[in-house]
This record gives C-alpha cells, structure tokens and sequence, in this order.
C-alpha cells in the first residue's frame, strides 16, 4: 500500500521533484544492474526482486536517449550507500492512494516517474 519516491532537488528547473531513482548506464551494463545499483546510489535502499517494465523512449524527436523502467520490491537498507555530494536527496513514502492525485495536482511531474508508477499499477 505504500511505495518509496525520491525528493529529490534539480538544478536544472531549480526545483524540488518527487521521482523514481534513476542514472546512467555504465558501458557494458545490463539495465537491471544499473537499476539495482542506481536504487543504492540514491536511496540508501537494496531491493530482493528488481521487475522489468518496459522503456521508453524519453524524447525521440530529438534524442535516442532510451530509459529502462523497474519495478523494486522487498526493500531492506543496503550497507553500500554512499550519498553523493552535490546531490540533495531526501526518500519519502508514500500511500499508493496518494498517487493519482499527486499526478494530478503536478507534484509529480517526472514524465519518467509518472511511467513507471502506472505500468506498475496496471500490473
């Protein structure tokens, strides 16, 4: 009934946002392990099962930049956390009521984030 979103502050709109953890794919890594790693990086948070959920494509009018969407599950503290510096990160839960109307209202407005968070709730 609940699931975890990052606060996370973004220099480029100079704002705070509400989005899933996400990053780079380094060279030869398999999505699910930069999701998995990714999870780490940002959240502090390791995950038992890692679900694939498609991708999408961000902007392809311009970019073939090609995001990998995952579902984690079973969520415990991972010992390998080490925040970075220049990010400001905060973890917030919330009910999985909450979603629809915080979508709504904009506060979320991560068009990667809003992806995930309904292929998650049609399955």
């Amino acid at each position: 009934g609940r699931c975890k979103l990052l606060r996370q502050y973004r220099y480029a709109i100079g704002q705070y946002i509400y989005e899933a953890p996400a990053g780079t794919m380094e060279t030869g890594e398999d999505p699910a392990e930069t999701a998995r790693r990714e999870l780490i990086e940002e959240s502090g948070f390791a995950a038992k099962t890692i679900l694939p959920k498609g991708f999408i494509y961000t902007t392809p009018g311009y970019t073939d930049e090609k995001i990998f969407l995952f579902e984690a599950r079973d969520l415990y503290p991972s010992q390998d956390y080490k925040k970075d510096d220049d990010e400001i990160i905060e973890v917030v839960d919330v009910p999985l009521k909450d979603l629809p109307s915080m979508i709504q209202d904009g506060t979320i407005c991560d068009a990667k984030t809003i992806c995930l968070l309904h292929v998650c709730r049609e399955s």
